[in-house]
């Protein structure tokens, strides 16, 4: 964000879910897929390090540090916003949300944990396609059932997934009161303030391409690593 001009405050840190920099709204579509591919390409480089290094002298931790780290990149690389991988995206086309939402949809269905519905609480509010107070109702509803998921103990294998899926709850909670807040004084603004990124200038067909490309290449080069060393993670953890 400096690099690209941007005055930037420190990271804000989310315990369980990792850290944020709020972008300010003048950026253009390219600035943001730049600023987007930051976080991905640094995290996994940072992945990959670990990985050679658990290769020089074998420690265990250090593959675990290494997968952990390449599957959140990847996760990161999926393409809807607030993702960076929607942040890449978005040059392409607003309509590639939509290949997001699937994956998303997908990936929460496998893994059946109520922290994943933390995510829905923010990604609702991308859709532009239907009224500010619908996706409201809509996230309200996600946390019901989050907060359902917590009371019936549904995806709740360890006492360590209860207290990060109460802190998830508490954080989607605080989440919707700001925005139920931001509502009630201006609901206008807040829909013009949230649907920002659809009335920026569309680029060239050449950039959507090379961004389309910088976000394939990369989301396969983690996927590829993530299937490499599912087995040598298992076999890892069973010697």
């Amino acid at each position: 964000m400096n690099r690209e001009g941007f005055k930037t405050n420190g990271p804000v840190f989310i315990p369980f879910l990792g850290a944020a920099l709020f972008a300010p709204k003048d950026m253009d579509r390219r600035q943001e897929a730049v600023i987007g591919i930051g976080g991905p390409i640094l995290g996994s480089l940072f992945s990959f390090l670990l990985l050679g290094l658990y290769f020089v002298v074998k420690v265990k931790w250090l593959l675990m540090m290494a997968y952990m780290g390449i599957f959140l990149n990847l996760f990161n690389m999926i393409p809807i916003t607030p993702l960076d991988g929607g942040r890449v995206t978005q040059v392409v086309g607003k309509w590639f949300k939509f290949v997001g939402f699937v994956l998303l949809l997908a990936l929460t269905i496998s893994m059946k944990q109520p922290g994943m519905l933390l995510i829905w609480i923010i990604v609702l509010f991308d859709f532009e396609f239907i009224s500010i107070k619908a996706r409201f109702g809509l996230a309200v509803m996600t946390l019901i059932a989050m907060t359902a998921m917590l009371v019936l103990h549904l995806g709740i294998r360890t006492e360590a997934d209860f207290y990060v899926t109460c802190f998830d709850c508490l954080l989607g909670l605080f989440y919707l009161t700001l925005i139920g807040f931001a509502l009630r004084r201006n609901s206008q603004e807040l829909e013009e303030t949230l649907n920002e990124g659809s009335k920026r200038v569309s680029i060239s067909t050449s950039g959507k391409i090379k961004w389309f490309a910088v976000w394939l290449i990369t989301s396969a080069i983690l996927c590829a690593a993530i299937i490499a060393l599912g087995p040598m993670l298992k076999l890892a953890v069973i010697s």
